[in-house]
């Protein structure tokens, strides 16, 4: 059982990504081991994954954070 999840978008190549995301005007920071996108509202995160998506990077949805168990 799971009692905490994270959902994030998971790509690939990962440098790329970051390319394409900052030359499209989007806010991106870098932390140790992830990045961070800046999205406004959630009807952005569908153009998020068609911008990469046609930039020829893979891309998908997914539990970032898996079988935490807070208790």
């Amino acid at each position: 059982m799971n009692d905490y999840s994270k959902i994030g978008l998971q790509v690939s190549p990962y440098e790329e990504s970051l390319n394409i995301l900052r030359r499209n005007h989007y806010m991106v920071s870098e932390k140790l081991s992830w990045s961070e996108l800046a999205i406004q509202k959630f009807g952005d995160i569908p153009l998020v994954i068609r911008l990469l998506s046609d930039k020829g990077i893979e891309c998908q949805m997914a539990d970032l954070v898996t079988c935490i168990y807070q208790g």
